[in-house]
């Protein structure tokens, strides 16, 4: 009788779980989960965060980039002042093809503003159209720069060719004297001695007797 008595004990005397202990898991469980969703949010929140920054931080390194190229594509002007007092305004890598003003610009005595009291306003405005055009030289065949370069010189007067030729010697423009020397010696290639004592006002230095003596040892020349 004593084992029977055992067996037929109330299940609730055997696990006694009351409902204080279920209240209390449960409200441990939703504890746990709004721990691990405030978690989550902050690490949301902490993400979204770092996305900003590295969105700022990029932003601003593009524009400090920008700026940058502006800055080193902004191209220096220098101004040139003729002797009629006449400005012109140009870019410095041009106004740097004539040596002169290159050396005037790293020996410090000049920065932007440099006169050229020796050059008129219309013979700087024939060298500047020749020195913005071989600027440009990389970007032209050489039969298509010597065609420009024969249409710059034919266009000119001689007067004209003459003083472009003395302000390429005084800026110091290799490329420039080249052209117009050569348009010179075309020039007077076929002329009589006498029509080129004309040109560059020569004083014949010979008496008639002298010079009838020199034509007859160099009677080639005179042919």
């Amino acid at each position: 009788m004593a084992s029977s008595s055992t067996s037929s004990q109330d299940p609730k005397l055997v696990n006694p779980k009351t409902d204080d202990d279920t209240t209390t898991t449960t409200e441990a469980a939703a504890g746990a989960s709004s721990t691990t969703t405030t978690t989550e949010a902050a690490a949301g929140a902490s993400s979204t965060t770092t996305t900003t920054e590295a969105a700022a931080a990029a932003a601003s390194s593009t524009t400090t980039e920008a700026a940058a190229a502006s800055s080193s594509t902004a191209k220096k002007i220098i101004i040139l002042k003729s002797s009629e007092n006449e400005d012109f305004e140009v870019e410095e890598s041009v106004a740097l093809l004539a040596e002169t003003i290159k050396h005037m610009i790293d020996d410090g005595c000049a920065d932007t503003f440099i006169p050229l009291p020796n050059v008129s306003s219309k013979i700087l405005a024939k060298v500047l159209e020749f020195l913005k055009e071989h600027g440009r030289a990389e970007k032209k065949e050489d039969n298509e720069l010597k065609e420009w370069n024969d249409k710059y010189t034919k266009d000119m007067d001689r007067a004209t060719l003459f003083d472009v030729i003395l302000a390429a010697n005084y800026l110091s423009i290799k490329s420039l004297l080249d052209v117009t020397c050569e348009a010179v010696a075309v020039m007077i290639k076929d002329m009589k001695v006498e029509e080129v004592r004309e040109i560059f006002n020569i004083k014949n230095d010979f008496t008639p007797e002298e010079e009838a003596a020199v034509r007859a040892e160099n009677a080639w020349a005179f042919e």
